[in-house]
């Protein structure tokens, strides 16, 4: 359980460095980049996406500092992370692989948008593809196992 531990709290640093660069660009984006009428919904969308992913990974860093505190909760949640059944499904259904590879190619996106309209909507285009697949597959696995 101490391995484990110490696994969470490599993912909550981690994603409070992510949490913070991501809060820093948006503002940086938002206040200090001129801003024209017709790049107001790309800019708009870029910092929808940074605000999303801040918002996802401040939650996950609050639920895993909540599992540090409380030995219940760390329990559960280690129980759930090594249930097979849901480790048969992620495997057949990609891994995290895929998710990694779509928020790499998310952040690429929203950093080509700076540069190129169209760069930015095909990565953007792209990363929710693979999500899209993800999620198919996900579904299709749970029905099968």
């Amino acid at each position: 359980m101490e391995k484990y531990k110490k696994t969470l709290q490599i993912r909550v640093r981690i994603m409070s460095i992510y949490v913070l660069g991501l809060v820093l660009f948006t503002i940086n984006s938002r206040f200090f980049m001129p801003l024209q009428t017709e790049e107001s919904m790309l800019k708009g969308f870029q910092e929808g996406l940074l605000s999303g992913m801040a918002i996802v990974f401040l939650i996950l860093v609050l639920k895993y500092s909540r599992a540090l505190k409380d030995e219940i909760l760390l329990k559960k949640l280690y129980l759930k992370s090594k249930d097979e059944r849901k480790r048969i499904i992620m495997d057949k259904s990609g891994g995290y692989v895929i998710i990694v590879c779509s928020v790499i190619i998310l952040v690429a996106g929203i950093i080509g948008g700076y540069f190129n309209k169209s760069v930015f909507y095909s990565l953007v285009g792209c990363a929710y593809f693979l999500l899209s697949i993800k999620i198919i597959l996900k579904v299709y696995y749970m029905k099968k196992y």
